[in-house]
């Protein structure tokens, strides 16, 4: 039955997505054309074209991308706790079923859209490719050591690893926008009898909520542990460097990199599986939509 839920959201929601991405991508070729024309044109008018072009260029990129997470919002309040979602719930498919095809579609179309806001950024920006990253130098400082890191000196091996795990933490991060969003549509049905305004109390609670319990789990342990071991921290931070090897320090902010936003990632995907089931548990049991 998920299956036959996720076609459905799937093809909902391309009718409803698609044709705005087409249409950003072909107003941004558009604007990129504006751009290699306005320094041929009169100068006035380039100073126009190119002020006005890169202020609506960067709206829409912003657009564009909140858009693939904004329409499958609107579908799950739609479809779930409006007037439509109490037909929604005459049919033969479980709660569970209905909350996991609209997260899978919405993180899709949200990976769409980012995608889409990043085509578009490439199409704007003129020379965004030969961006001159072998003058970008990084700078650490731990106590009496430090380090000058060039970034054209990376192996291909770490830029492969680094774009792998910036990839899995960006779809996380949309799946977990995505599940967060809908389990506050589903708690301020119970708070406010204007359903718009108790989402939004609820996203509020609900962010309050995991921001304030992301501290209580990580931040304040680890705080406390460093500053009580200050040195031995950072000699246990600096045991991932090699100063003498620039290739063995980029492992070394990799490892800790990977480390940290694994932390992250994991007490995330923790209040994820929280917010699905009480996604459920709401519509489920609480709000009487059946």
């Amino acid at each position: 039955m998920l299956g036959k839920v996720l076609k459905y959201e799937l093809r909902a929601t391309a009718r409803e997505t698609l044709p705005f991405f087409g249409l950003a991508l072909v107003a941004s070729g558009v604007m990129r054309l504006l751009f290699w024309l306005a320094p041929r044109l009169w100068e006035p008018a380039e100073m126009i074209i190119m002020g006005l072009g890169t202020t609506l260029g960067t709206l829409m990129v912003v657009a564009v991308g909140l858009l693939g997470l904004v329409i499958p919002i609107v579908r799950f309040y739609r479809g779930m706790v409006s007037g439509e979602g109490i037909l929604s719930f005459t049919l033969p498919v479980k709660t569970g079923t209905h909350i996991t095809g609209r997260v899978i579609s919405g993180s899709l179309f949200g990976m769409v859209g980012i995608l889409v806001a990043v085509a578009c950024a490439f199409l704007l920006v003129p020379g965004m490719w030969e961006s001159s990253m072998n003058l970008m130098v990084a700078d650490f400082s731990f106590g009496s050591t430090q380090m000058a890191v060039s970034l054209d000196s990376l192996p291909l091996s770490f830029w492969l690893s680094a774009i792998g795990w910036v990839l899995a933490l960006v779809i996380m991060a949309v799946v977990s926008s995505l599940v967060q969003v809908y389990v506050s549509i589903a708690v301020g049905q119970r708070i406010a009898r204007n359903k718009v305004a108790g989402s939004i109390i609820g996203y509020l609670l609900v962010n309050a909520a995991q921001g304030f319990g992301m501290m209580m789990l990580m931040f304040i342990p680890a705080i406390a542990i460093v500053g009580a071991n200050r040195i031995e921290a950072e000699a246990w931070f600096l045991s991932w460097f090699d100063v003498n090897s620039v290739e063995a320090s980029l492992r070394g902010v990799l490892n800790v990199l990977w480390g940290f936003t694994g932390l992250v990632a994991l007490i995330n995907l923790l209040f994820t599986g929280v917010e699905w089931w009480l996604t459920w548990y709401m519509l489920d049991k609480k709000l009487n939509l059946t």
